[in-house]
């Protein structure tokens, strides 16, 4: 083999080599890079990050409206799926901490209706409202954290439809009820519900997968209910 040979296949080896290299490097790239999309998808699942929640002056205070239109995106955009000529809700609750960091925990989607069937339950056992509700005393009470360093500790129940009277007058002794099985004072109660009267309104009776128009912020009421301590 003459030296010029000889060098031409040292050169086709160290290219092989670099291509080798160079597509190892990219797959590892794209290992990377689908972990980080299947980490920030668990998170919007589930407990969000500090850029999601609404908590604002390191935890002091919350935009409960913001926090509203979020819940009544996600209770829009399930309704268009699932069809229901019922109410459809959800909740959420954050915990905002002195140090600005933020731990949002947001429930499934709970449909709501007249219970008819369950004559040792009220009529309104099975609303949307009733069904969150306990959905959050269970997990509040398995929720753990400091004390010394919570700042509040925001909780939201948003309806599609109005509240009925019967879940109105319930509601009062909520927020109480919310603080003892979380064992904090620092927990605030906020409900929310669709103005009725605004292009956002609309009755699943006669119109079960909604009117097509995107809800809109403006929209959201927050129901006036004088919550005992």
């Amino acid at each position: 083999m003459s030296e010029q040979q000889y060098l031409f296949r040292a050169d086709q080896r160290r290219r092989r080599k670099s291509r080798g290299t160079v597509i190892f490097l990219l797959l590892c790239l794209l290992v990377v890079l689908v972990f980080a999309d299947s980490a920030v998808r668990l998170g919007n699942d589930g407990t969000s990050t500090t850029t999601e929640g609404q908590g604002l002056s390191n935890g002091k205070q919350f935009n409960g409206r913001q926090e509203a239109f979020l819940l009544a995106q996600k209770a829009e955009e399930y309704r268009a799926g699932h069809p229901f000529n019922g109410n459809y809700g959800a909740a959420s609750y954050t915990l905002c901490y002195a140090d600005g960091s933020q731990q949002r925990v947001p429930s499934p989607i709970a449909p709501g209706y007249d219970n008819t069937t369950d004559k040792t339950k009220p009529r309104n056992y099975t609303h949307s409202e009733q069904a969150l509700y306990r959905w959050l005393q269970n997990q509040l009470a398995a929720t753990s954290f400091d004390p010394q360093t919570l700042a509040g500790l925001y909780v939201i129940i948003f309806s599609q439809v109005g509240i009925c009277d019967l879940c109105l007058s319930e509601m009062v002794s909520w927020q109480a009820t919310l603080r003892q099985v979380a064992q904090t004072k620092a927990l605030y109660l906020a409900i929310w519900e669709i103005q009725w009267g605004t292009p956002s309104a609309f009755s699943p009776t006669e119109q079960p997968k909604g009117t097509g128009t995107p809800v809109a912020i403006a929209d959201l009421r927050r129901v006036t209910i004088r919550l005992t301590p």
